[in-house]
């Protein structure tokens, strides 16, 4: 029984450690995800000035765009709208069965001629455009060339677009007059522009965009954009999330006014794509996810990983992320951007470490319990010997001698005390001459001659002390009485071999269980003479010799 619960109770220690141990492991596992959450949600200022600096930039380029020439001409172009339409049809109709080429030269010269109410149609126009101009910006805008310039070079564009038709018209002055204002804008501001920008005309028809030099008079455009649409109405900036072409664009939109009319509007938008997700990344330090309605938009994440964090943020192991809206946009927006860290390859150094500590920490546990159930053996075969010595007592082997020569300082101990207490019991000395001599007391014979009987016993204790009741300055016999036996002649034998040797008697093979013997027989047979409850020795040393001194101890 004591051995099973040896070993069970060192596999419960084992095991208990192991557990604590790879505790103190998880917790720092779960401290690494709750700072890397941490470092996460402090990227809430960086994504949301990210964001900001990118619509202020839209901004800034929409009002450019705004604030140009370009408002000039849709403002004019859209006053002649009829005209134009006039003009463009009686040019077709001038050139009809004509050769192309010639049919082209044919439809310039009578766009050229075209007049309402006396004057031509392109001189009117242009002259409306120049003054317009001036009256807005001075004469410097019109370049090196001055007004002159400007106005011939407008004719000859004007002539030349409406011979092709109308259309060309409205996307020529929209197109080629954003990029010239792109061009300045950049140039001046150092601005590296690369905005995607969308003009509409008052009516919301698309005019111009960026990424595309065909696009012109789409009008599908202001009934698919609400952007547009509620920049125009308000004639106030708007921003918003928009979807063009099946990709999502963060746009700023800015209504175009000329004069005190609302002629057009200015769509400025950023793609989210792989470049933008890439930029904010390198920015924030960690892959940027964009998602909307719980599906990728675009991502600088392995596209694997970013479909599952945006279905779900905790679905990935290893990888820890949180979400944030885009700020300054309608609630009602299901989009989402996403900061997510890699922190699997420290996770798995925990993993690792927890698998280590349950392997080490069973394997010493096992290699512990083995330890201890050999020593437990061991312990026990030598109860066993001295469980068996008594029984060898009890069957009447009184010659049988305890073994004393375990390793166990406890077990050599109790060896040595059941030799005693056998001995004791016996009434028996280790002397078998009960006359020698007692010259021992003074050191004058072998140890081996010590018997402490016969009277001159007390003779000797007589010429030592002169009584028995000894008394000694510092001497508490009520703390020696007192003291446990075991203590007791453990420093009783310890001081009277250093008196031995301190007096430069030899030690004649003295043993502890020797010497116990006999003071403890020599013990009894003072007790008795003396009718006392307790005789007790104390070393002396008189004369040069070492002599044990007995103390009567009453009640």
């Amino acid at each position: 029984m004591f051995r099973t619960r040896a070993v069970t109770l060192s596999l419960i220690v084992g095991i208990l450690l192991v557990f604590l141990s790879w505790m103190v492991v998880r917790g720092l596992e779960h401290a690494e995800r709750q700072d890397a959450l941490k470092r996460l949600n402090a990227l809430r200022p960086g994504i949301t000035r990210s964001i900001e600096q990118r619509a202020m930039g839209q901004a800034f380029v929409a009002a450019a765009v705004a604030d140009s020439p370009l408002s000039i001409s849709l403002d004019v172009l859209d006053d002649f709208r009829q005209d134009l339409g006039a003009a463009a049809q009686g040019a077709v109709a001038s050139a009809k069965d004509l050769p192309p080429r010639e049919a082209l030269e044919q439809r310039q010269k009578f766009v050229a001629s075209f007049q309402r109410g006396g004057d031509l149609l392109v001189n009117v126009i242009v002259d409306r455009m120049a003054d317009q101009i001036h009256d807005r910006w001075g004469e410097g805008r019109f370049g090196t060339e001055g007004r002159q310039g400007f106005v011939t070079d407008e004719r000859t564009r004007l002539v030349q677009c409406l011979a092709v038709e109308v259309r060309q018209c409205f996307w020529d002055y929209s197109y080629v007059t954003l990029l010239e204002v792109l061009a300045s804008t950049s140039k001046s501001w150092k601005l590296p522009v690369g905005h995607r920008i969308i003009v509409t005309d008052a009516r919301g028809v698309g005019l111009a965009d960026s990424e595309n030099d065909k696009w012109s008079d789409a009008t599908d455009f202001a009934r698919s954009n609400d952007l547009t649409r509620l920049a125009r109405t308000s004639g106030q900036p708007q921003r918003d999330l928009v979807l063009l072409d099946g990709t999502w664009y963060l746009a700023t939109a800015l209504p175009v006014v000329s004069g005190s009319r609302v002629v057009g509007t200015v769509l400025v938008a950023d793609p989210f794509n792989r470049w933008m997700a890439k930029e904010d990344s390198d920015a924030l330090g960690v892959p940027v996810i964009y998602a909307s309605g719980g599906k990728v938009v675009d991502t600088a994440a392995p596209p694997d990983v970013a479909q599952k964090l945006a279905a779900r943020l905790t679905s990935v192991p290893g990888w820890e992320a949180v979400s944030f809206t885009i700020p300054n946009l309608p609630p009602n927006r299901d989009f989402q951007v996403i900061a997510a860290i890699d922190i699997a390859q420290r996770l798995h150094d925990f993993a690792n470490a927890r698998l280590l500590i349950l392997a080490l920490g069973l394997l010493i546990a096992a290699l512990g319990a083995l330890a201890l159930l050999w020593v437990v053996v061991r312990y026990d075969r030598d109860i066993e010997s001295l469980y068996q010595g008594v029984h060898e007592i009890i069957s009447g082997n009184h010659d049988y001698s305890f073994p004393t020569g375990q390793k166990d300082d406890i077990l050599r101990s109790l060896g040595n005390t059941l030799n005693l207490m056998s001995l004791v019991i016996q009434g028996r000395s280790t002397s078998d001459d009960e006359s020698a001599v007692p010259d021992a007391w003074t050191g004058k014979t072998s140890w081996d001659s010590i018997d402490f009987v016969g009277e001159s016993l007390e003779q000797s204790v007589d010429a030592s002390t002169h009584d028995l009741d000894f008394e000694s300055p510092g001497l508490d016999v009520t703390a020696l009485a007192a003291q446990p036996a075991e203590a007791y002649y453990k420093r009783l034998f310890t001081e009277f071999m250093a008196a031995r040797r301190a007096a430069g008697i030899p030690d004649e093979g003295v043993t502890q269980q020797s010497f116990m013997v006999r003071v403890i027989h020599l013990e009894q047979k003072l007790k008795q003479r003396y009718g006392v409850s307790m005789v007790r020795f104390v070393v002396s040393t008189k004369g040069g010799e070492v002599i044990l001194v007995p103390v009567k101890i009453r009640g």
